[in-house]
């Protein structure tokens, strides 16, 4: 069997609530859902694998995550795998609120990261830059559908 479009499975959900001129689920509800579900089973069954790389930039412990990320399967620094750590642990490690050498944040290889505020946070920081430094393994989101007329 071929994909669907987004309108062949409204089609199917309609009928099978018996709403089928379609007084309760409208497109956009199906749209939601069916983006819903491509998350979901995306990161369910490990699809859309994707490696990144960046570099590291010394006494610089903040950088960007790719765009579309929806789950991280590993991080790496200079080939080594770091520990992820919760927000909680790192407010535990940090000198103050400051990720801001001049103000005591440490440097040196980095061992572990969190993720907030859509950033990667090592600590400590880098002490040195290097090319492609950091890798990150990755599962994309799925490209969204967007009408009834898009095929998941």
């Amino acid at each position: 069997m071929g994909s669907l479009t987004v309108a062949q499975i409204k089609t199917r959900v309609t009928t099978q609530f018996g709403d089928t001129d379609g007084a309760q689920i409208v497109d956009a509800s199906v749209v939601n859902w069916v983006n819903d579900a491509m998350r979901e089973i995306t990161q369910q069954q490990d699809l859309l694998q994707k490696v990144g790389t960046s570099s590291s930039v010394a006494s610089q412990a903040q950088y960007n995550l790719p765009a579309d990320v929806l789950h991280i399967r590993r991080l790496a620094y200079s080939g080594f795998a770091l520990q992820q750590i919760t927000i909680e642990d790192a407010n535990n490690l940090l000198p103050g609120n400051s990720q801001s050498v001049s103000q005591g944040y440490p440097t040196g290889t980095p061992t572990s990261y969190w993720i907030y505020a859509n950033q990667i946070n090592l600590y400590p920081a880098p002490d040195s830059s290097i090319a492609s430094g950091i890798t990150i393994y990755y599962t994309r989101q799925p490209i969204p559908v967007e009408s009834t007329e898009d095929t998941p």
